[in-house]
């Protein structure tokens, strides 16, 4: 696999403190659980609440407990969690970048309070909903 651990023009030092962090905690308490995980469907919920790390929050402000980080930082999020091999894994963990961005940017600060600020501490899970019936009984299976 490709080894960008080295500072350059797009990842400083930061970057790569932060990704060998990742890195580490990918290969400790990720990667030896994906087969367990798989074949039980689910992911562990406190996985989510591993905000110390910085996962669920890397994009986001500071006031909803986010890091502010740049582009480049949820780069190597994606990069780092994919090591482990296991798309699920990926899918889960990103899946809040879908549904939190707007709240964050447009919602008023008791919403942001409600929904965003727990789903990027790892508190709760985002929800994914369509206004199509036969979509949402496919999401509920």
């Amino acid at each position: 696999m490709y080894d960008n651990s080295v500072a350059d023009r797009y990842f400083s030092q930061d970057h790569q403190a932060f990704r060998q962090s990742l890195r580490n905690f990918v290969a400790s308490e990720v990667t030896p659980n994906v087969d367990k995980w798989e074949a039980t469907g689910r992911l562990p919920r406190d996985l989510y609440r591993k905000g110390e790390m910085g996962i669920q929050g890397v994009l986001f402000p500071e006031d909803v407990g986010g890091s502010d980080g740049d582009f480049f930082m949820q780069v190597v999020v994606t990069e780092e969690i994919s090591r482990c091999g296991a798309g699920g894994v990926c899918a889960s963990l990103g899946s809040h970048s879908i549904g939190i961005p707007p709240v964050v940017k447009h919602g008023s600060d008791a919403l942001r309070q409600k929904f965003a600020v727990p789903v990027i501490a790892g508190k709760r899970l985002p929800r994914w909903r369509s206004r199509n019936p036969a979509v949402d009984r496919m999401w509920r299976r």
